[in-house]
């Protein structure tokens, strides 16, 4: 595995972690695709 990869699910580890939403985490994560050039759809509950 990539240490690109091992360090990004470490982060997003620790940002679930913390979270007190689901909406939270989505927003961390987006940060980090943004970070990287990746854009995600906007967040939607259902």
């Amino acid at each position: 595995m990539a240490y690109e990869t091992k360090t990004l699910l470490i982060a997003i580890g620790e940002i679930v972690k913390r979270a007190n939403d689901v909406e939270e985490v989505y927003k961390a994560v987006a940060k980090i695709a943004n970070a990287e050039g990746v854009l995600l759809d906007p967040f939607k509950e259902e």
